[in-house]
């Protein structure tokens, strides 16, 4: 008797992720063939002891159903101010003006950035697809804190918002200024 690891998980787990990445991208328009090759180590253990061991390369080809790059003409992201004076809450606006259903990965995939390209805030959110009906319309708001609750600087930012069928928009913003505080008197 003779035990083997086989790379069988391996091809079931890229052809899931082939088959799931071909269903999110929507309709079928294009159609191209990616090809991958998973090299994986086959163990056997034979009843006399001995260890054999070979390495075994799987090409799989399958074909992946893209659709090409939907018009957002259509669709509005944007701040509700070009600048904001700091401690403000940052206003974001996405509107679906579009004829069919935006699909975002989740109630709010949206980021804010730096000019450098860094990730100043995140929101965390539950992983769930969310549809957006064409006329629909959604506002997240930002308290201008970074992911480790600090203020942000003054300085120009950019808020970017994933969809899932359209790809990454970004809309720029600016926070501007001190917040004046009223003097206390006691």
């Amino acid at each position: 008797m003779g035990f083997v690891k086989s790379p069988s998980i391996a091809i079931i787990i890229f052809f899931i992720i082939g088959l799931i990445s071909g269903l999110v991208s929507g309709a079928i328009i294009n159609v191209y063939t990616t090809t991958a090759t998973i090299s994986n180590t086959i163990t056997i253990i034979s009843t006399e002891e001995k260890i054999v061991t070979s390495i075994v390369t799987v090409t799989i080809t399958e074909k992946i159903n893209k659709t090409k790059s939907p018009d957002t003409s259509c669709i509005s992201f944007k701040s509700s101010k070009d600048a904001y004076m700091i401690s403000e809450e940052v206003v974001l606006v996405f509107e679906n003006n579009c004829d069919y259903t935006l699909v975002l990965p989740n109630p709010a995939p949206w980021l804010i950035t730096n000019v450098d390209g860094e990730i100043i805030y995140s929101p965390i959110v539950i992983q769930v697809i969310k549809e957006v009906r064409p006329g629909e319309l959604i506002t997240w708001v930002w308290d201008q804190r970074d992911n480790m609750g600090g203020q942000v600087s003054t300085g120009t930012y950019y808020a970017r918002l994933h969809i899932l069928n359209v790809g990454m928009l970004v809309t720029e913003f600016k926070i501007v200024g001190v917040q004046r505080c009223l003097p206390s008197y006691e």
